[in-house]
């Protein structure tokens, strides 16, 4: 998806418990948790650099998973509430073929007993960006990768990879194919999975492709969608997606409304993001879907804070931030 912060050591890489109270609890669910209040946050829940994240609820807590950074392949947090969150701490063991480094854009679901993690890395044989998949028996992991090659590895290139379970209990995967890697415009992808998701029935239908093939283009695009996330309301399916280059002013969080996980879809966001910059939320990217423990949905996602880009008297983090999600005559709204 980028060159990633995996490759960083950032100043702010102390690996301590935060506190950041953007949210201000309401009431509590089941197992303890908190169940938010349903505004647009004012700063992050995380500060620190958290990019790509996917959030789960699982036993009696949430975890956060995200692309690696601060010398770790990829990144976890547990947290009792949203607010306060554990050290962080690397879930996952790469597989021979995978080439440290280069980790990216965790997600995982709970099929078949076990708890599936997808991800991506940079196979070795093709030095190419592809999707693997670990199985763990906790949400926290260790999560163990014993295949001998990639799950999804396009010719380009595969990344982003989101796993998503269809209100009938069918789950599937979304990702982009990194096209942008060869100058091309990306698409975004979409696959049924087997019952224990370890791998895919069918073939590949495609979703989304971004609408400009020139990246000096005034398409708020720029060529590029990326990290998509999918879910359900009403009869529709709505596909969210990062536009625009990552490490710039432009970039933003899109979305399509698909009429089935496998599409087809209609970009409801060709003339601009649906959510830029808001307040201290800086070029949001990387969108994920959860519910808390009342079944309210949320959207989290990674936002500047501390200056777009990484490095120099500017240089910021891709901190973690998250808001409700809700539909309103069959728009999404954030907060």
């Amino acid at each position: 998806m980028r060159l990633r912060a995996a490759l960083l050591t950032l100043a702010t890489a102390g690996l301590l418990a935060v506190t950041a109270p953007a949210y201000a609890r309401s009431q509590t669910g089941s197992g303890g948790a908190a169940i938010v209040t349903p505004s647009l946050s004012t700063g992050p829940v995380y500060p620190k650099d958290f990019p790509d994240p996917y959030v789960i609820y699982a036993g009696g807590q949430y975890v956060a998973y995200a692309t690696g950074s601060n010398g770790l392949q990829l990144q976890m947090l547990t947290s009792r509430d949203l607010v306060n969150w554990s050290n962080v701490s690397d879930p996952i063991t790469l597989p021979l073929w995978a080439v440290p480094g280069y980790t990216w854009a965790p997600g995982v679901v709970q099929l078949g007993g076990k708890f599936v993690m997808y991800y991506t890395a940079r196979y070795l044989v093709t030095q190419k960006q592809c999707i693997g998949v670990a199985t763990s028996s906790a949400a926290t992991g260790p999560f163990l990768d014993g295949s001998s090659k990639p799950l999804v590895c396009q010719t380009p290139g595969s990344i982003d990879p989101y796993p998503y379970i269809a209100p009938n209990g069918v789950p599937y995967l979304v990702w982009k194919s990194d096209d942008n890697s060869s100058g091309q415009r990306t698409n975004l992808w979409s696959q049924r999975l087997s019952a224990d998701g370890l791998s895919l029935i069918g073939s590949a239908s495609h979703l989304l492709q971004a609408n400009s093939t020139y990246h000096f283009s005034p398409s708020w695009q720029k060529s590029i969608v990326e990290g998509p996330a999918m879910v359900q309301s009403g009869s529709s399916y709505y596909l969210f997606y990062g536009g625009g280059y990552w490490n710039t002013s432009g970039s933003g969080i899109g979305y399509a409304v698909c009429s089935s996980p496998t599409g087809p879809c209609t970009d409801q966001s060709k003339a601009g993001p649906w959510v830029g910059s808001h307040g201290a939320a800086v070029r949001p990217q990387g969108p994920s879907i959860f519910r808390d423990s009342s079944g309210q949905l949320h959207m989290a996602y990674a936002a500047w804070t501390g200056g777009v880009g990484y490095g120099g008297p500017t240089g910021g983090v891709r901190s973690l931030w998250i808001d409700a999600l809700t539909f309103n005559s069959g728009k999404p709204v954030l907060g």
